[in-house]
């Protein structure tokens, strides 16, 4: 007979050496389990994905297409959901978890997203992000290179995609008759600018280089504003393998000056109603007039309080509102021709002209360079349709360079070369870039500085001319004003009477 402790110690050994067999097949279950469920997990999101449309209603695309709002029509709900389990963003249970996550990582979420629609077409669903980086790095960089590298990566489209998308768009260009570039809304106040743009490459004489004009044009919008799309419907259908075009033909509408003609500013000032005297125009000057008057001698206190106070463009700066509009800039088609020539500016005036009647203006804002803005008021002074029709002015850049050219006439030689000089404001040697504007950085910060030395010296005799009583009252509001640089007390303070009193004087 058996003992029966050496049958349970039997029976003991055998669950014992039973044991790690078990969790084996335990483990393996578990292991099958999951593979199972990842597979299945796996092959719904491919499902998904091979349901995934264009984001683009027909080829190319156009610039309002390729937004956040399209790649998340694009991007199923389930893939976006499941990255953001996957990354560590949402523990929610939910198919809006996605939409709960921060800004920054939901962008993340969808960058992931449209890589993995890109990689699982092989190519041929293209996403808003690799059109857009392949089209962004060749425009940068103009490397073929770079964009084989972010191909070969899957974040972008190969190169020869790049190419069939610029080609596609300047096909859509040639389409029409007058181009207007996208999200530019009619009967808005417009501005286009016009510049040369010039490649100088190196030839055996020196001939032969590029010489073209380049122009842009610009509108004020808020974000709120619909954009409009001027999309023409193309006759022919862009074929999406067509990767090179042939160049158009040069359009230049031939022009000649002949006799130069002059402004006729006394008849349109007496019979305009265009009023120049200074007392109409000064109000609108007053409200400047005092802010550069309340930075003076907030400059002026900065010793005696021993504080910091930012220059003239800080301080604006400072006190300044964040705009509630930004620039809509659109690129208009190059014309190939030097833009200093006659017929080259005539043909951009009349382009000008086109899209200033296609958007219903009934005037517009040219900006030219110095060179091109004496030409091309000759021609607009001899067309009656360039005089109603445009309004010339200068770059600002270029603007400045004439005034500081203008001053350097006027005062260069009565001292102003010696106070730079002397104090160290501008190098002997970087004279003459300042005074003629070329130098621009330096030329606007040495006139900043001169007109704020000119304007304390002013207040400091100002004061002089004060009692002890005046002066104390005077200085006594200087320092409320400096305890208070902000926007809304800027304002009281221009409308402040005793301080106007003190400005008038």
């Amino acid at each position: 007979m058996c003992d029966s402790s050496d049958t349970e110690n039997g029976s003991q050994e055998e669950i014992e050496t039973e044991t790690p067999s078990t969790s084996t097949q335990k483990s393996g279950s578990n292991e099958e389990e999951e593979m199972r469920t990842l597979f299945h997990a796996a092959m719904i999101l491919h499902g998904k994905i091979k349901e995934c449309q264009n984001f683009y209603q027909s080829w190319p695309p156009t610039p309002s297409e390729f937004t956040t709002t399209n790649a998340e029509k694009m991007v199923p709900p389930s893939l976006s959901v499941f990255l953001s389990w996957l990354l560590g963003f949402s523990s929610t249970v939910s198919m809006r978890s996605h939409l709960n996550i921060t800004a920054n990582e939901y962008l993340k979420v969808l960058s992931l997203a449209q890589d993995i629609i890109y990689v699982s077409s092989n190519g041929r669903k293209q996403t808003p992000k690799s059109l857009s980086l392949g089209m962004a790095v060749r425009q940068i960089t103009g490397s073929y290179a770079l964009t084989k590298i972010l191909n070969g990566f899957e974040n972008s489209v190969s190169h020869p995609a790049v190419l069939s998308f610029d080609t596609a768009l300047a096909s859509q260009c040639l389409d029409n008759d007058v181009v207007i570039p996208e999200g530019i809304i009619p009967t808005k106040f417009t501005m286009m600018v016009w510049d040369n743009i010039d490649f100088l490459e190196e030839t055996p004489t020196g001939a032969g280089s590029t010489h073209m004009a380049n122009g842009i044009i610009i509108q004020q919008t808020r974000d709120d504003e619909q954009l409009p799309t001027h999309r023409k419907t193309s006759s022919t259908t862009i074929k999406k393998s067509l990767r090179s075009l042939k160049a158009p033909e040069k359009q230049l509408c031939t022009y000649i000056l002949g006799n130069k003609e002059s402004p006729k500013l006394h008849t349109a000032v007496t019979n305009g109603g265009i009023e120049i005297s200074l007392v109409t125009h000064k109000p609108s000057l007053d409200p400047s007039l005092m802010l550069d008057f309340i930075y003076t001698i907030c400059k002026y206190l900065c010793d005696e309080l021993n504080t910091f106070l930012p220059g003239w463009t800080g301080f604006n700066t400072m006190i300044s509102e964040k705009p509630d509009s930004i620039s809509k800039v659109g690129y208009l088609p190059v014309v190939d021709a030097p833009v200093t020539d006659i017929s080259t500016i005539y043909t951009i005036l009349r382009r000008s002209a086109d899209i200033a009647n296609k958007l219903e203006l009934h005037y517009a804002v040219l900006i030219f360079d110095e060179a091109v803005y004496a030409k091309a008021q000759q021609v607009r002074w001899k067309c009656d349709e360039f005089l109603t029709k445009f309004i010339f002015r200068l770059g600002e850049f270029h603007a400045c360079m004439s005034n500081a050219t203008a001053i350097s006439c006027r005062f260069r030689d009565a001292g102003l070369q010696d106070i730079l000089v002397e104090s160290e404001t501008v190098a002997q040697g970087s004279l003459n870039g300042v005074f003629s504007g070329k130098h621009y950085n330096r030329c606007i910060r040495a006139h900043k500085l001169v007109f704020e030395a000119m304007e304390r010296l002013r207040f400091e005799a100002f004061l002089d001319t004060q009692s002890t009583e005046q002066k104390g009252e005077i200085i006594g509001l200087a320092k409320e004003i400096h305890g208070n640089l902000d926007k809304e007390s800027i304002e009281s303070y221009g409308e402040n009477a005793t301080l106007n009193d003190i400005a008038k004087r």
